[in-house]
């Protein structure tokens, strides 16, 4: 039945404090409250619609104030239900009076004896300063702090769990806002936390404090220092006088037994020793003895917390001399602490111990989240690590050895290889498992060290990639991965590479999802290192991964899709073989078609890869490839549009854009392997149309691939953009001076693939413009290849409007000989030379208006001659060079008896390319 209520809405009764609940309304709610815990679905989803429906009564919010902080006698569990509901009303709009009244009463809740309410009560506190800034109730801040003193424990527990999410929050967002510290929305938590409530929590950590005072002030002002409010490498902290008081705290409360205090300062020391050994000047033997007992704890969550402190210790020359004395106990610590846990076993699924578990799906919530990487962009923070995204006590241990490895190969090796033997001859699987993952762990920094015994270390690891445990079989294809270099290294890989690539890619196919993600992930890293080595092995390798496609489920298929576009990225041309592309194109193909999930992403990355350097051979499937790119792309367009006409909360979460971005890369990939083939798949697959407005989207990502497929499609196919040309030089135009540097390279790219095929008598308009922006750019980006990219688009606008630009020349030319000479030579650094000598050959006075441009512009030039690069000259650079030369001849006849003084002053490698080039500079 509906909630029906007789109250009357606060306003309409002279304001909150006067409101009085209506007893039916108030035994309706309970009742909903009471059925929300109830596990029938449609008593769930009924009991859902029902909230939704009296939340809309202006009233609605009071009641929940009363069930919640008025009805002692109610069940506990409903009482937090409707603190929970209240938690998500104040993260929206509520009138100010009915905000008040919520306050007033939950903080006297923080105060109930019910811990879970009193919890539940700081939740909401947090809540409303995270929605009214952090500065807008510093009264509540006040009185928490003021309840510290409560001789009531559960007034102070309710305190201490308010102010740890308060700080928790306040302090992440003003990490994140950046602001002046005289910002009102930080100003005053800001002032409150440096007069009041840091020293009161500084106070109440003292070793001779309660137990209640030191773990949760620590755990506060932990909030304060991780967050760099106290110091911090490149910019103004807001809390620098508390930086000391830190340090000292964490040092006093060292020997605290307790754990949740230990793992505290765990934490604390590993973030000041990252800010350099200075901060703790005096102590640092005693502080790597310290992390190294606390290494040794026996709760998991203080040995993770304390791990972390060796890798960052390793970097720090200052502790070397500390650590090495306790390397003969820190090794055998880390490999102990290598061993699986009772607590890694209970958070890992079962069926990971299961030898034949390839065929039970993969739960949504495995499966991380993926952003797509824009063409030409890699985000190094979003990238996958060496030890994988779930971090772990055995992971931490294996980082610190690896670190430890790097930086004392020699003292460390006689340390481990003992130990390493000893535990492979163990009984129990799980400790020659640590063993493996020791041997891959210091592959990085004792591999020169290791050379006389890597051969049978890698007999030894193929060895046990076949070994009866899954999670044995998984660890030993890691560990070879790590051995990759040395594997392909040209004097190893004609007798190492056969049977590590005839053991891995059985493992690829293993019956165990572990073992499968354990043995693609390696191949894909050795087809980094191993390269062309590869070409003898590429039919069992595309059998396998087409294999692969029909066994693998949703998460290793990620990592299929990453190792088939490396595959395509490493071989190039190797590929290009009828059986190979049958084997691995058609399911590869078959994925992007039927995908509908989150998944397509990276399928559609491998795919770019695939087109990039097979195109012209698989040119049957583009023209279905871009049609579903079409589609994507149109979709998400209109998407945009529906959202962008709605207003306020029904707006929801805005469309994805990520497959949109991925599918113009996808396109931009095809033109790129197609090149002038381009125009059959637009013939029949359209894509020109959804360019324009990609280009106008929003979302940077969007537009910086739309861009880079302009400049693609006026590369290769420019005589299908027709009536756009026009409008695509004005969008690229219009983007020269964006924010984003990527999106600028790409607009100035684009427009520079434009300036040789669009008509002069387009172009001759904005010919003023174009200069004054890339001069701009020349002169004021920070971004090497932002500038390179300006000024070779400059050099190809003189192909088609020398005129124009003669007359400009004098105001870029020193600018863009600087940024030219730093550019690596190219067919496109050719072809900005060949329109600059059509520029200066009309105004070649604007070489001479200072000695500074003539340096400038031999100092460029000389770039085009020898020594060049062991590449050997590239085409088209025998043409221009002898007209290069004749130009600095002219300049050098001119110059006369001040020619040996103005040589001399020129840069020394240039000098000896001149040389080289028969116009004897001394010097």
């Amino acid at each position: 039945d509906a909630v029906h209520s007789r109250s009357r809405a606060p306003a309409a009764m002279g304001g909150v404090g006067q409101w009085v609940p209506d007893e039916l309304t108030l035994q309706q709610s309970l009742q909903l409250l009471q059925q929300a815990g109830m596990q029938d679905n449609a008593v769930q989803q009924q009991v859902h619609q029902m909230l939704q429906q009296v939340s809309q009564k202006p009233d609605f919010n009071l009641y929940l104030v009363q069930i919640f902080a008025n009805m002692p006698k109610a069940e506990e569990i409903v009482r937090q239900r409707a603190g929970l509901l209240l938690k998500n009303a104040v993260n929206r709009d509520i009138p100010q009076d009915i905000l008040e009244y919520v306050k007033g009463a939950v903080l006297q809740m923080v105060q109930d004896p019910a811990r879970p309410l009193r919890h539940t009560a700081g939740s909401v506190i947090t809540t409303i300063c995270q929605r009214h800034g952090v500065s807008s109730w510093l009264a509540a801040l006040e009185t928490l702090c003021e309840s510290l003193a409560n001789p009531n424990p559960d007034v102070r527990d309710g305190a201490w769990s308010a102010l740890e999410k308060v700080c928790e929050d306040a302090v992440e967002y003003v990490k994140q806002l950046s602001a002046d510290p005289q910002d009102p929305r930080i100003a005053g938590f800001l002032q409150f936390s440096r007069t009041k409530m840091l020293p009161l929590f500084f106070q109440l950590v003292g070793p001779q404090q309660p137990l209640v005072h030191r773990l949760h002030g620590c755990k506060c002002i932990n909030h304060f220092g991780l967050n760099f409010m106290f110091m911090y490498h490149t910019m103004e902290v807001y809390l620098p006088e508390f930086a000391l008081p830190y340090i000292q705290m964490l040092g006093s409360l060292a020997t605290d037994t307790t754990s949740d205090i230990v793992k505290c300062v765990c934490q604390g020391f590993c973030f000041v020793v990252g800010f350099g050994a200075d901060k703790v000047q005096g102590q640092e033997a005693v502080l790597c003895n310290f992390m190294l007992q606390a290494c040794q704890h026996p709760e998991y969550e203080v040995r993770l917390s304390a791990l972390e402190f060796w890798p960052t210790a390793c970097y720090n020359e200052a502790l070397h001399s500390h650590i090495a004395p306790l390397l003969p106990q820190l090794v055998p610590v880390l490999l102990n602490n290598m061993v699986y846990a009772d607590t890694d076993f209970a958070t890992m699924d079962p069926a990971m111990l299961t030898d034949d578990n390839s065929s039970v799906p993969d739960q949504q919530h495995d499966i991380a989240p993926r952003s797509h990487y824009c063409k030409d962009e890699q985000d190094e923070d979003d990238q996958p690590t060496t030890w994988g995204s779930d971090w772990t006590v055995r992971k931490a241990a294996a980082s610190s050895l690896d670190n430890c490895a790097v930086r004392f190969e020699m003292a460390i090796l006689p340390l481990v290889l003992p130990l390493i033997e000893q535990r492979l001859g163990a009984e129990q699987w799980d400790v020659r498992e640590s063993a493996v993952l020791a041997l891959g762990a210091i592959a990085a920094g004792c591999q020169s060290s290791l050379q006389s015994h890597l051969p049978n270390v890698l007999r030894l690891l193929l060895g046990l990639c076949k070994a009866k445990e899954p999670l044995l079989r998984s660890i030993s294809a890691w560990a070879v991965s790590r051995f990759g270099e040395w594997i392909s290294s040209d004097d190893v890989a004609t007798e190492a590479l056969p049977p590590v690539v005839a053991t891995l890619l059985p493992c690829v196919l293993d019956r165990n999802k572990r073992v499968q993600e354990a043995a693609i992930s390696a191949f894909a890293t050795l087809e980094e290192s191993a390269r062309g080595h590869l070409h003898p092995f590429l039919g069992d390798i595309t059998q396998t991964f087409a294999r692969a496609f029909q066994m693998y489920q949703a998460k290793n298929l990620l990592i299929l899709y990453d190792a088939v576009g490396t595959l395509a990225e490493c071989v190039g041309q190797m590929l290009n073989n009828p059986t190979l592309i049958q084997t691995l194109v058609p399911p590869l193909i078959n994925k992007f078609e039927t995908t509908q999930d989150r998944s397509l992403v990276p399928c559609m990355e491998a795919l770019g890869s695939v087109l990039t350097h097979l195109g012209p051979s698989i040119i049957e499937v583009c023209p279905k490839v871009a049609q579903k790119c079409i589609y994507l792309v149109t979709n998400t367009l209109m998407e945009i549009q529906a959202y962008n006409q709605l207003q306020g909360q029904d707006r929801g979460v805005p469309p994805d854009r990520n497959l949109m971005a991925c599918a113009l890369d996808v396109l931009s990939n095809m033109c790129d392997g197609l090149k002038d083939r381009t125009g059959e798949v637009l013939q029949v697959a359209n894509f020109v149309p959804i360019i324009a407005p990609s280009c106008r989207d929003d979302a940077l990502a969007t537009k910086q691939s739309g861009f880079a497929l302009m400049g693609d499609l006026a590369k290769y196919s420019f005589q299908h953009l027709g009536p756009v040309q026009e409008e695509f030089m004005q969008l690229a135009l219009a983007h020269l001076s964006h924010a984003s540097p990527n999106c600028a390279n790409n607009a100035i790219w684009s427009l520079g693939e434009m300036c040789t095929k669009l008509e002069p008598a387009v172009l001759k308009p904005v010919v003023g413009q174009i200069v004054q922006e890339a001069c701009r750019v020349l002169t004021q980006s920070r971004h090497h290849q932002l500038a390179v990219n300006a000024a070779l688009s400059l050099g190809r606008l003189g192909l088609a409007s020398s005129q124009e630009l003669a007359q400009l020349l004098p105001q870029y030319m020193l600018a863009w000989c600087n940024v030219m000479r730093l550019a690596r030579v190219d067919g496109e650094k050719v072809l900005a030379f060949q329109g600059f000598l059509n520029v200066i050959k009309l105004n070649p006075q604007a070489a001479t208006q200072s000695p500074e441009v003539l340096r400038g512009l031999f100092e460029a030039v000389a770039t085009f001659f020898p020594p060049l690069p062991q590449a050997g000259p590239f085409p088209g650079t025998e043409q221009i060079s002898p007209q290069l030369r004749e130009l600095l001849l002219m300049y050098k006849a001119q110059m006369g008896a001040d020619w040996p003084g103005f040589a001399g002053s020129l840069m020394k490698e240039a000098r000896v390319r001149l040389n080289a080039a028969g116009l004897e500079c001394p010097g």
